[in-house]
């Protein structure tokens, strides 16, 4: 491997690293400008501690299964919830709830 090669490898990292904090930064400022803080997982947190019981985690997956029936997109309907996607999968997985998509077709 040549030396030009190697540089125009670490450059085109460099551009491409500066690109993708420019584009992270930007994002952090409009969830900023949006929801009043950039603290999104505090947000998530304090809404629901790990003490809280299955009965109310079922009525949020019941609630966010509701909305993606309407047609969101499981991403914003857990936000409106404020709930992490990976916490409503992994409960839904706990209940043995179907597969969202069989539960969709059964609607159908």
């Amino acid at each position: 491997m040549s030396y030009e090669t190697t540089a125009e490898q670490v450059s085109s990292f460099i551009t491409y690293a500066e690109q993708r904090i420019q584009k992270e930064f930007e994002d952090n400022e409009r969830f900023r400008e949006e929801h009043g803080t950039d603290d999104y997982l505090s947000k998530l947190s304090s809404h629901l501690t790990s003490g809280s019981d299955d009965d109310e985690r079922r009525e949020l997956c019941d609630a966010i299964d509701k909305l993606r029936l309407e047609g969101m997109s499981s991403k914003e309907a857990c936000e409106s919830h404020l709930v992490s996607s990976s916490c409503y999968h992994k409960w839904r997985r706990s209940f043995n709830y179907p597969n969202f998509y069989e539960l969709r077709n059964q609607q159908q």
